[in-house]
């Protein structure tokens, strides 16, 4: 989370959210689909460049972690909702 006020952060032409430091924009986006979720994120990047320097980051494998998480936490939701 950025502090109030930032430097970081201003909105382009298009009004995105733009971050300097920040070369990718990801989407994330939920369907249900019969008794479960269609979770599909879309990656994009600014160049070339900035998709292979995500490859050779560990992206992939932060994105998975990243989603485990969101599945362990709606799942922990829908308990809590049950109650």
């Amino acid at each position: 989370m950025l502090p109030r006020g930032s430097s970081a952060f201003f909105r382009s032409k298009a009004g995105r959210p733009v971050f300097d430091d920040i070369p990718i924009t990801a989407i994330v986006t939920m369907q249900a689909v019969g008794t479960g979720t269609r979770y599909v994120f879309t990656a994009l990047h600014r160049s070339e460049a900035d998709l292979e320097t995500n490859k050779t980051s560990g992206f992939y494998q932060g994105t998975e972690i990243a989603v485990d998480q969101l599945v362990e936490h709606v799942i922990a939701m829908k308990g809590v909702a049950a109650l």
